[in-house]
């Protein structure tokens, strides 16, 4: 009978061991809603600027991650925006496009960049984003606060006969909020 405890104790030791937090989190779902705090758009000498107060334009984001590291994961993001209109809200366009993100190995903070591309309503143009956040850890899901600063690189023209879009003629800070699944 000891022996029969050893082992089912060898055995279970095994497993947690190999269950580890960074085996557990390879793949991740994140779901949540975020809003451009503030907001500057410039394109053939005319500037405009707008804050959260002037108007609200929430985004859907849904991110997909691979985490081959414990401290480095591959992402995509999806993001859908939208904006008040007094009666109710129109799309403002959808980005797609690469990340990269690095964690704390023990804090529950990260920094991630990526480049999303704006596909449409036109212009389409590519943009890089900077973001960082916090992340509390529940037992099936997880929880993070993020704040991100986008800005336009490089795109196509904003109507006709206007300018292309180029280095931080569009540039946003913002704040999200959401859920974190990770499998």
């Amino acid at each position: 009978m000891q022996k029969l405890w050893t082992i089912a104790a060898t055995l279970a030791a095994l497993l947690f061991m190999t269950a580890s937090p960074a085996r557990a989190e390879t793949y991740a779902l994140r779901l949540g809603l975020e809003a451009p705090l503030y907001t500057h758009f410039s394109s053939s000498g005319a500037s405009t600027s707008y804050t959260i107060g002037d108007t609200l334009q929430p985004a859907v984001d849904v991110l997909l991650s691979y985490k081959p590291l414990p401290i480095v994961a591959f992402e995509v993001e999806l993001r859908e925006g939208f904006a008040g209109t007094g009666t109710g809200y129109q799309r403002t366009g959808t980005a797609i496009g690469p990340g990269l993100r690095i964690s704390a190995p023990v804090l529950p903070v990260y920094a991630r960049a990526s480049l999303p591309i704006h596909v449409e309503p036109s212009p389409v143009f590519v943009g890089f984003r900077a973001a960082g956040g916090l992340e509390f850890s529940l037992v099936v899901l997880s929880i993070y606060l993020e704040a991100a600063v986008d800005f336009s690189l490089v795109g196509g023209s904003v109507a006709t006969g206007a300018s292309n879009i180029g280095p931080f003629d569009e540039t946003s800070v913002s704040g999200g909020a959401g859920v974190w699944f990770k499998f």
